[in-house]
C-alpha cells in the first residue's frame, strides 16, 4: 500500500467538485454530509487512506508492488462484502442525523399508510440483510 506523508497531503483542499451543487441537497442530504464532514474532517490523511483500501482495495491490487499504478476495477461482490462485514463491527462510524419522515400534519389513519408505504420501500434492504 502506498503511503502519503502528513506533509503532502497538508493543507489540500477541494474548492468544489465539479458538476456538483450543493444547493441542490435536501435538508437531510446536507445534514448527512455535515455529519460525515464532522467525522472524518479532522482526521489524518494517512488515517483516511487506511480506511478508504481495505479488503476490497486490497483484493483489486493482488500481486501489484505498492508504488506501480493499477487499473482492475473493484469488485462490486468485494465492496458488498467488505461494507457488509463493516455494518456489523464495532469500530466507530458517523451517525445518522434524525429525520421525521412522517409528517405532523397527517391524521392516524394517514401516518399507518406511510408507515405502511415506508415498509415496503425498505423491504429490498430487510430481505438482503435477512440472508446475510
Amino acid at each position: 500500500m502506498r503511503h502519503h506523508t502528513e506533509e503532502v497531503a497538508k493543507g489540500y483542499t477541494v474548492a468544489e467538485v465539479p458538476g456538483g451543487e450543493s444547493a441542490c441537497l435536501s435538508a437531510y442530504e446536507a445534514a448527512v454530509v455535515g455529519r460525515i464532514v464532522e467525522f472524518y474532517g479532522n482526521q489524518k490523511s494517512t488515517d483516511l487512506s487506511e480506511l478508504s483500501h481495505g479488503a476490497a482495495w486490497q483484493a483489486t491490487r493482488s500481486g501489484l508492488a505498492p508504488d506501480t499504478p493499477g487499473t482492475n476495477v473493484l469488485s462490486l461482490a468485494n465492496i458488498r462484502d467488505e461494507f457488509s462485514e463493516l455494518l456489523h463491527a464495532e469500530t466507530p462510524r458517523p451517525s445518522a442525523p434524525a429525520i421525521n419522515q412522517i409528517s405532523p400534519d397527517t391524521t392516524t389513519d394517514d401516518m399507518i399508510s406511510q408507515a405502511i408505504a415506508l415498509e415496503k420501500e425498505w423491504d429490498p434492504v430487510f430481505d438482503l440483510l435477512a440472508t446475510r
